[in-house]
C-alpha cells in the first residue's frame, strides 16, 4: 500500500477520491471532499436570514466518514498535517450505500433529494 503526505492527500480528495489515515484507530473512517452547493432552508435562523422557501449556498468542506457510520464536517489537526500514513482507497471499498453513482448523485442533488447513506 502506498502512502501520501497530507498535501498529496490533499490533492486526491480534489479530485474526488477518499483518503484515509492508516494510524486512525476507526475502522472504516474516511475522508472526502463536498462540493460547493446549496440545500433548501431549514431553521429559524436561516428562515429569517434567507428567506422562508429560500436555498441555503454553502461553499465546498471537507467531510470525515465516522466508525458510527454518521458524516460530520472535517478540519485536520496539526498531527494529520504532518502524517505521511494517508492512503486513498479504492472505489471498490465504498460501501454499497455510498457507491460512485451514489457521491456523483449527491454532488448533483435536486433540493428534495436526500442525501446518500453511509454503512
Amino acid at each position: 500500500m502506498t502512502t501520501l503526505n497530507f498535501g498529496q492527500a490533499l490533492e486526491a480528495i480534489k479530485a474526488g477520491q477518499r483518503i484515509s489515515r492508516s494510524g486512525w484507530n476507526g475502522k472504516g473512517m474516511f475522508v472526502y471532499l463536498v462540493p460547493p452547493a446549496s440545500y433548501p432552508v431549514q431553521t429559524g435562523a436561516a428562515k429569517t436570514h434567507f428567506g422562508e422557501n429560500a436555498m441555503v449556498p454553502y461553499n465546498a468542506y471537507m467531510a470525515i466518514k465516522n466508525v458510527d457510520g454518521t458524516v460530520s464536517t472535517w478540519v485536520p489537526s496539526v498531527n494529520d498535517c504532518l502524517a505521511e500514513d494517508w492512503t486513498k482507497l479504492s472505489r471498490s471499498s465504498l460501501p454499497s450505500a455510498f457507491s460512485a453513482s451514489a457521491s456523483t448523485a449527491a454532488r448533483r442533488r435536486s433540493p428534495s433529494a436526500p442525501l446518500p447513506v453511509l454503512s
